[in-house]
């Protein structure tokens, strides 16, 4: 189910992936290797409030026009990545 405020080009990457190389669009592109567990990633950013953009061809998030946190797919694993993570207060 789509969030209301879903970016259609980040909807276009979980499909079709970044589309930076030769398997972007097809069956082995890892996007599509971690696409569920990438739109499970999606859903809790989206439960934080924060506004969803492409950049740098892969999913980020922004609070107040600022780089919060990205989500990407590697070849063995997909991950969150954090900008600025060491500020993050770890109680």
């Amino acid at each position: 189910m789509a969030h209301k405020s879903t970016n259609p080009k980040v909807d276009a990457y979980l499909t079709q992936g970044c589309m930076r190389c030769k398997l972007g669009g097809t069956s082995n592109c890892k996007v599509q290797k971690w696409e569920e567990e990438l739109k499970r990633l999606r859903e809790i950013i989206f439960d934080c409030g924060l506004i969803e953009e492409l950049k740098w061809s892969q999913p980020g998030y922004t609070y107040q026009t600022r780089n919060v946190v990205m989500i990407s797919a590697c070849k063995e694993f997909c991950s969150l990545n954090f900008m600025k993570g060491s500020l993050l207060k770890d109680t």
